[in-house]
């Protein structure tokens, strides 16, 4: 099927080290996994995806970010990595999201679930429709200069976010628990010349 008549959001969890692929197994060198590449090119979403494999290597919990890195061309077109991974967890799992407008609905169907398959021997989560990502995170990451509310910091607790647009930083807060009382730890807003 590769026209749908709704935008399509997906969500997944694998080991974050899958987005790397070994061509060579006496070389510790990698590329970016070729599906991925491949939903990078048809959501214009540019970043850097060795930073982060690199960045989880290295610490692989307690540092990790919600990051969302916005297509080039609209806010409405992104991919989510939630890179919080539990202290426990053998796998390194971290979800990751990925929304289109209907006109590339189909494709990035098509492309996350061969991605997934390919890349996930453990078939842990996989979940595709309208609203995957507003309905497990409470918030639309379409409109990110609302992203400061009340609301939205109640709905992200403990999580640092970080929004990007051509790998760079475009808004970023933290936000912290103290005594039960939501509090913003930092806070950086860039949307100049920016079409939402």
């Amino acid at each position: 099927m590769e026209k749908t008549i709704w935008d399509i959001e997906v969500k997944m969890m694998i080991p974050f080290d899958l987005l790397a692929k070994y061509p060579d197994d006496d070389i510790d060198e990698y590329i970016i996994h070729p599906k991925f590449v491949e939903i990078m090119k048809l959501l214009n979403v540019e970043f850097d995806v060795r930073r982060i494999i690199e960045t989880l290597y290295r610490q692989r919990s307690g540092k990790s970010a919600f990051q969302v890195h916005y297509s080039t061309e609209t806010f409405e077109e992104f991919i989510i990595l939630d890179t919080y991974i539990d202290a426990t967890d053998q796998l390194d799992l971290i979800y990751i999201m990925f929304r289109s407008k209907d006109v590339k609905g189909g494709s990035l169907r098509k492309l996350t679930h061969s991605f997934y398959t390919e890349t996930c021997p453990y078939n842990v989560y996989y979940e595709e429709g309208s609203y995957v990502i507003k309905t497990s995170t409470t918030l639309d990451f379409t409109k990110p200069s609302k992203l400061q509310t009340d609301e939205v910091r109640r709905a992200l607790k403990d999580k640092k976010v970080i929004l990007y647009r051509a790998d760079e930083i475009i808004q970023e807060f933290e936000l912290l628990k103290i005594n039960n009382e939501v509090v913003k730890k930092k806070s950086f807003f860039s949307f100049k010349n920016r079409k939402q």
